[in-house]
């Protein structure tokens, strides 16, 4: 207990123990205890001091840089160890750093390997790169995410699909990202959702890139998710006139249980303007039991928009 004092700077009087084993009134269990939580407080203490010397050797430039020789491969190699975390929640911030459980992690050194069980974002107010999440990928060996948000990350379809592979995401939130097939093209919106089984919720933040959807994105992504028995919200925001709301129409009249929300962000044309107020006309007519709720540049100077943003507003 004098040592914990000496250590911690805990005080005597601060320091309580319940005995519910015998073992607990041996001297030499408590001189175990104490080994084990002065190695635990050094374990911490080299940590920070490996991130302050890991700044400082950037920041240098010295020969610690410079790649090692064979020899020193050889015996670096020799010394290096896998090691697997398990993580429930893991944020991305940079290409050569993370969060796993609050952790901060060197990506920098080649034993850390991640098993992923809940959790995976690189949100707005942490991020630091566009790369963060490519770089994290090639560390994590099992992924089973429940939960992905993801802001502003450029991504292959590959590595998306290596993150969305478990079929076990529930909430899915996309903020300007970009995602590219093999060939450097834009991926369609209908190709996020193949292997989002289970999703419950799943919002996107388009930030006008016209190219998510196609003529016929709107008629694909509506065969796929009219089968997602757990769907629940599904947003989209910054559309561009390249949203086909017609092929949509269908597909929110049937709708009995899915919080809609249609975002467009950008001065429309009269012919989408003309296609989205058919789409309201129809909504007034045959109030679906779940109505969608609908932005787009200069509603408020439509009178029919005043009419079904009142319907929306009243089903709450």
């Amino acid at each position: 207990m004098y040592r914990i004092h000496e250590r911690s700077g805990l005080s005597l009087d601060h320091q309580e123990f319940t005995c519910f084993d015998k073992r607990t009134l041996e001297e030499k269990f408590w001189e175990e205890e104490y080994k084990r939580f002065v190695a635990a407080i050094k374990c911490e203490d080299d940590m920070v001091q490996s991130f302050q010397n890991l700044d400082i050797s950037n920041a240098s430039g010295d020969k610690s840089d410079l790649p090692p020789t064979e020899d020193e491969s050889a015996v670096n190699n020799n010394k290096e160890e896998e090691i697997r975390l398990e993580v429930q929640t893991m944020h991305a911030i940079s290409d050569t750093v993370c969060y796993a459980d609050l952790n901060a992690i060197d990506l920098a050194n080649p034993c850390y390997k991640f098993l992923l069980n809940d959790e995976l974002s690189a949100t707005k107010n942490s991020i630091s790169s566009p790369t963060a999440i490519s770089s994290l990928i090639p560390k994590i060996i099992e992924c089973k995410l429940e939960t992905l948000k993801i802001y502003k990350q450029c991504l292959s379809l590959s590595e998306y699909n290596f993150l969305t592979a478990s079929g076990t995401v529930l909430c899915l939130t996309l903020y300007s990202c970009t995602i590219e097939d093999d060939a450097g093209n834009v991926v369609t919106v209908d190709k996020l959702f193949d292997n989002l089984q289970l999703i419950h919720t799943f919002d996107m933040h388009c930030s006008n890139n016209s190219s998510w959807f196609e003529l016929d994105t709107v008629k694909k992504m509506v065969r796929i998710i009219s089968r997602f028995r757990k769907l629940q919200c599904l947003g989209f925001h910054g559309l561009t006139e390249t949203f086909d709301i017609s092929s949509f129409t269908d597909f929110v009249l049937q709708n009995s249980s899915i919080d809609i929300r249609l975002s467009f962000n950008v001065q429309l044309s009269a012919a989408c303007k003309k296609l989205i107020v058919n789409f309201i006309d129809k909504i007034l007519r045959n109030k679906p039991k779940k109505v969608p709720r609908l932005q787009f540049p200069s509603s408020a100077e439509d009178s029919k928009f005043a009419e079904y943003d009142k319907l929306y507003r009243r089903q709450k």
